[in-house]
C-alpha cells in the first residue's frame, strides 16, 4: 500500500501535467488560427533583410528624400475647417490667448445685459390684473368714506370752512 502523502504528491504531480500539456494545446490551436487567418509576415529588420547593410540603408534615405520632392500625390486627411481660424496666421499660442480674451469680453457683456435685464423686471409690477382691480376698489372705497367724513352737508363739495376736523377719519 502506498504512503498517502506519495498518493497526493502524485495527484499534483499529474494535475501539473496535465494542466501543461493544455497550455501547450491551446497554444498549438492559436498558432494554427493565426496562420490561417493572417496571411501577411512581413520580414523587418532580419539579417539578411532589406536594411541589414549601411550602405544600401543610406541609399535608402537619399532615395526616400528624393521621393518626397518628385511626390505630386497628396492624400486628403479629413477636411479643412469650414470657416477660416486664425485668418491672421498668428502663433498658436498668441491666437489662443486673443480667443480667450475675446470670450471674456462676451461673457462680460452678456452678463452686463443680464444684470440691465433684471434690474429692468425689477422695476416692473407682478401684480395679477384681478389683484389690481381688488386694490383699486379698495381705494376707491376708503377715499368715498373719506370724502363723505370730510363732507359735513353732503353736497358732494368739500369746503374748507366746513371740514370736520373732529370726527373720526378711520
Amino acid at each position: 500500500m502506498q504512503h498517502p502523502s506519495n498518493c497526493i504528491q502524485n495527484r499534483f504531480e499529474f494535475l501539473f501535467e496535465d494542466a501543461k500539456q493544455r497550455n501547450q494545446s491551446k497554444e498549438k490551436l492559436k498558432d494554427i488560427i493565426m496562420d490561417q487567418e493572417c496571411t501577411f509576415h512581413p520580414r523587418v529588420n532580419s539579417a539578411n533583410g532589406y536594411y541589414s547593410n549601411s550602405k544600401i540603408r543610406t541609399q535608402k534615405k537619399e532615395n526616400s528624400c528624393m521621393m518626397k520632392d518628385n511626390n505630386t500625390f497628396k492624400p486628403k486627411v479629413g477636411r479643412s475647417p469650414k470657416n477660416g481660424h486664425n485668418s491672421l496666421c498668428l502663433p498658436i499660442g498668441d491666437y489662443l490667448y486673443s480667443q480667450s480674451r475675446m470670450k471674456k469680453r462676451l461673457f462680460a457683456r452678456l452678463q452686463e445685459n443680464e444684470v440691465k435685464e433684471s434690474r429692468a423686471k425689477s422695476n416692473y409690477s407682478h401684480v395679477k390684473e384681478k389683484s389690481r382691480h381688488l386694490i383699486e376698489e379698495k381705494k376707491e372705497k376708503i377715499f368715498k368714506e373719506i370724502f363723505n367724513i370730510l363732507d359735513r352737508d353732503g353736497d358732494g363739495i368739500i369746503r374748507t370752512n366746513n371740514i370736520n376736523l373732529k370726527g373720526n377719519l378711520l
